[in-house]
């Protein structure tokens, strides 16, 4: 019985504060930094190379940027809005070589899931006509990173086709991405949000991977669209 009477306080003080809840979906781009996952990459190239002399394999990706998804849904009370945060990552390295004596090629994917939270303050609102508005925001959004690595890859000499073995590994680390933007609300429901910033990935080196990080820190950019559900 308390906890009810609770809650309903908490519904009836959202309900006399005007709260508003809304959910946006972003796509952006985002740079890593991956400096030791790079230097991995770098050495894999030297050993292969060194164990089969003339086959010169080259590194033709090497964790580049890429194209960033995410889903917030928030809550917002006044000026300040808080909620929850969710983006998918993904990059990857790649070595290769191949002509008409043969192929080489070995893979790394990372892929991974940041869930967190967020608080964002709408410091300023240009009111407009027809129920439009300009708004200027900060945001900050300390998160989890989860992580799978997957390495593959095959040699090809000839009609012989040698396959290695597969590596999977799991890593999890904390993240807090600050961030600067603006709102255009069409209407009281539809909005369009640009952000930018820099997500600072914090973890340790994995065992596995000789102590070394996968580190997910980098730029940030998006451009997405937001619904919300007025009262």
């Amino acid at each position: 019985m308390k906890k009810t009477t609770i809650i309903l306080f908490c519904i009836l003080m959202c309900l006399q504060a005007k709260a508003q809840f809304s959910i946006s979906y972003s796509f952006g781009y985002g740079t890593y930094k991956m400096g030791d996952m790079k230097n991995i990459l770098k050495s894999a190239e030297e050993i292969i190379n060194s164990q089969y002399p003339g086959l010169d394999a080259q590194i033709v990706d090497n964790f580049p940027g890429y194209i960033t998804h995410t889903l917030d849904v928030g809550y917002r009370i006044q000026q300040n809005e808080f909620g929850q945060k969710a983006t998918f990552l993904t990059t990857g390295g790649k070595l290769s070589r191949a002509d008409y004596s043969g192929e080489y090629e070995e893979k790394i994917t990372l892929s991974a899931y940041r869930q967190g939270v967020f608080y964002r303050n709408y410091f300023y609102t240009s009111n407009m006509n027809n129920n439009r508005s300009l708004s200027l925001f900060g945001e900050i959004s300390p998160s989890v990173i989860f992580t799978k690595m997957k390495t593959e890859g095959h040699i090809s000499i000839g009609n012989e086709t040698q396959h290695m073995d597969q590596i999977h590994l799991n890593s999890t680390s904390f993240a807090i991405l600050p961030q600067i933007g603006l709102k255009f609300n069409l209407n009281p429901h539809i909005g369009f949000l640009l952000s930018s910033g820099y997500d600072f990935n914090f973890g340790s080196g994995i065992d596995k991977l000789g102590g070394n990080k996968i580190d997910w820190s980098g730029f940030r950019v998006s451009l997405g669209a937001s619904y919300t559900f007025n009262q």
